[in-house]
């Protein structure tokens, strides 16, 4: 049975690039949002 070194760290692949874009994505719309409810004198209750 082989060992795993656990120094070495997985590298990380084109799932992680795409989980990055969609929290950006995420945060754009959430900003814009709020961004548009500002324009309605929208508060936090």
């Amino acid at each position: 049975m082989s060992q795993q070194n656990s120094d070495q760290k997985p590298a990380p692949d084109v799932w992680v690039g795409l989980l990055f874009v969609s929290v950006a994505a995420l945060s754009l719309g959430i900003m814009f949002l709020v961004f548009e409810l500002n324009k309605y004198d929208w508060a936090l209750p």
